[in-house]
């Protein structure tokens, strides 16, 4: 509440009564949880304009705090209120991401969120000093670029909202990294994405409803992350899927029978879940399904009768 009142965050639904929410602050715009605790606070493109409360250091439960792209002039927050808010967060591995702007080049935005000047991307006022498409990782065609591939890389970072402006993309490989924080919703905007690999990292959050806008996507893989909440129902757009991996995440709440709309998935892995409730009658209209594994849930109730008929489904 000292945080919504510093930053005048009551529009946006943080409202607070003599100091205490007015309704479950686990479910306000930019808030996760990990049961009662508040695990991590995104609030990018806020357009925020004043100064953290001394309080924020009560949240030590706090994993991520993204403040990205919150002043069109790169001016909040300053050096100095970045250096309070660090000393106010109490603890050691709360990750802090702060970009200034989202006016350059979206990989001069990832190459500032993961620390990848080092390997060669190198930028100078948001844009690149030598050619992207020589970056390690990339591969273009003509000058878009198509595929980012950092497979391995062992980089540590949040996902920039800026991601989302690389429409050109057809392949993005993070497998087997260490990025933080949620799934940004601009990611519905990457339309010619085919190749989404976000395996092995640990990202948090819900998995944003704009997914489903993400009409080229054929493989999707968010196995091994803490994803929670419950799967959009807007994942049955994806109507160029073949391949879904949702592995050993925290999911909740019942399959979407939206899942019967996507007659070209072949495989669906939703194994060691929390997932609950009837597996969909909808199911037995995936009609392209092959291979479907949704063991260590708590499902319940019976599979439906039709499911048999599938001609391709292996039992």
């Amino acid at each position: 509440c000292d945080l919504s009142v510093a930053l005048g965050l009551t529009p946006i639904g943080w409202e607070c009564t003599g100091g205490q929410p007015v309704s479950d602050k686990c479910a306000w715009t930019g808030i996760t949880c990990t049961g009662e605790s508040v695990s991590d606070i995104t609030l990018n493109s806020k357009y925020l304009e004043d100064c953290f409360p001394s309080s924020i250091g009560l949240l030590t439960s706090l994993n991520t705090f993204m403040l990205d792209f919150n002043s069109s002039t790169g001016s909040y927050p300053n050096s100095k209120e970045v250096s309070e808010l660090k000393s106010r967060l109490i603890n050691p591995a709360t990750h802090l991401s702060i970009q200034s702007s989202n006016s350059g080049d979206p990989l001069c935005d990832l190459s500032v969120a993961l620390g990848l000047t080092p390997i060669g991307w190198e930028c100078t006022g948001g844009q690149p000093v030598s050619d992207k498409c020589a970056w390690t990782g990339i591969t273009c065609t003509g000058e878009s670029v198509e595929v980012i591939n950092m497979v391995g890389w062992g980089v540590q970072g949040t996902l920039p909202t800026s991601l989302g402006l690389l429409t050109s993309l057809k392949r993005l490989n993070l497998y087997k990294n260490s990025f933080l924080g949620s799934l940004p919703t601009s990611i519905g905007l990457m339309e010619s994405l085919v190749f989404l690999d976000l395996c092995s990292n640990l990202l948090t959050g819900t998995l944003p409803s704009t997914i489903g806008l993400m009409s080229s996507l054929s493989y999707l893989s968010l196995n091994s992350n803490s994803f929670q909440g419950s799967i959009p129902t807007s994942i049955g757009l994806l109507s160029s899927s073949s391949y879904l991996y949702l592995i050993h995440n925290s999911f909740t709440g019942t399959i979407p029978s939206s899942f019967g709309l996507l007659s070209s998935v072949k495989f669906v892995s939703m194994y060691d879940n929390l997932l609950t409730g009837k597996l969909p009658s909808s199911i037995a209209m995936m009609s392209s399904l092959s291979l479907l594994y949704l063991n260590r849930n708590s499902l319940t109730g019976s599979v439906p009768i039709n499911l048999c008929d599938l001609p391709s489904l292996h039992w």
